[in-house]
């Protein structure tokens, strides 16, 4: 349970020397984009977590490129994660 905290205190740090806000209009795009997906793939103050078949799924649906980011796979919690900006 630490080590996942830790994990998502260091994908908020990340997250907030980049210019992270919440108040940011792409911020809450992001957020009605997510929410109406209905998928596994959850997007919550600047990381956007789900099990790699749900970010599959994102990406594919986004037309992406499978490389296209490099996520961070947290073994203990089953899924991955990317911080966004």
């Amino acid at each position: 349970m630490l080590k996942e905290e830790e994990a998502r205190e260091r994908l908020r740090k990340h997250n907030d020397e980049r210019g992270y806000s919440e108040q940011s209009p792409v911020v809450a795009a992001l957020y009605t984009v997510f929410e109406s997906t209905g998928d596994e793939a959850r997007f919550y103050r600047g990381v956007l977590s789900g099990s790699a078949e749900a970010i599959g799924r994102v990406k594919t649906r986004a037309r992406m490129d499978p490389s296209a980011f490099n996520l961070r796979l947290h073994r203990s919690l089953g899924h991955a994660q990317r911080s966004i900006r």
